[in-house]
């Protein structure tokens, strides 16, 4: 069986996060170039291992209930 490569393009702006801790993890702006799956695995865990320490105690749970906010207030 052969297996395809998978890869992904992303555009979009890429806003500042702000941890729990109120810590901003801002996010170079610009496009991705395609990258296979597994190289897109191996960056956002290079990135969750370089950033542990401003992510303790911030769950993706948070993360969407204040995405949801933002949507809400007309911030997003």
């Amino acid at each position: 069986m052969e297996r395809k490569e998978r890869t992904m393009t992303v555009t979009a702006e890429k806003p500042v996060v702000f941890t729990a801790s109120g810590e901003a993890l801002s996010i170079l702006p610009g496009t991705e170039n395609p990258v296979s799956v597994d190289e897109m695995l191996r960056i956002r865990d290079e990135w969750l291992a370089r950033h542990k320490n401003k992510l303790r105690g911030y769950s993706s749970d948070k993360f969407v209930a204040q995405k949801r906010r933002d949507v809400e207030t007309g911030i997003e």
